[in-house]
Formats: C-alpha cells, structure tokens, sequence
C-alpha cells in the first residue's frame, strides 16, 4: 500500500511513552501517523497544516490550551474525526465534550482493537486514479 493510500492520523498525547506507543500500535496496523503533539497550540497549527483523516486526542495537554479546547479550534478550520482518547472522566471534561462534534471518547487504558475496529469503519473512501 503507497503511503498516499493510508489512513492518516494526528496524535495529540502529552505522555511521550504513551504517544509513542499509540504510533507504534498504529503503524503496525499499516496506518499513517503524521505527527506527535503534546499540547494544543501544536495540535492546531497541525491538523490544519497537515489535514489529517483523524485525530487521536488527549484532553489534558501540555500548556493552557487543552485537548477540548484544540479541537474547538481545529473545527473551526476542517472537517476531521477527533476521537478523544483519556485518562480522566470528570464530569466537567464529559460535560464540555457535548460542545463538540467527536467520532468516540475511549478510556485509557485503550483496547486498542476498538480503535483499530472504529477506524477502520470510518476510513474516508480514496478516490481511485
């Protein structure tokens, strides 16, 4: 499969073993991982440059911008599929997801064949050339 053919995907993750994990996992399951970012002045700058077809987010972040607020933003510029991927399930975090449009929350620990399976089942169809 060319590289151009692969589903791409933005990692937002602000624990590095983590986020390199994520990648890990996701490569090995022939996806693209265009980048890492571990806060959302990153994460914005990113998705809009790179316009990927999903983007894993944490919702804690390095500095002041968080994982809710970054993809408000990133919204604001293109359609993309956010999935929220976090350790934290406090209300006020759950209560401000309903502000957004977001393919799926998952808790970590991740069950990866979850993601893998959500992924797959909303992969944006390539136009054949």
């Amino acid at each position: 499969m060319k590289e151009s053919d692969k589903t791409k995907i933005l990692i937002v993750e602000d624990e590095f073993l983590t986020a390199k994990f994520f990648e890990y996992k996701l490569k090995s399951k022939n996806f693209e991982v265009l980048k890492i970012c571990a806060n959302g002045k990153d994460a914005i700058e990113s998705a809009i440059e790179l316009k990927p077809d999903f983007i894993l987010m944490d919702i804690r972040l390095e500095g002041h911008i968080d994982g809710i607020d970054a993809a408000k933003e990133i919204q604001k510029h293109l359609s993309t599929n956010i999935i929220f991927v976090s350790g934290y399930s406090e209300s006020n975090f759950l209560d401000r997801l309903k502000e957004i449009n977001y393919l799926e929350y998952f808790s970590k620990p991740l069950d990866f064949n979850k993601l893998i399976d959500l992924l797959n089942k909303n992969k944006p169809q390539k136009l054949k050339t």
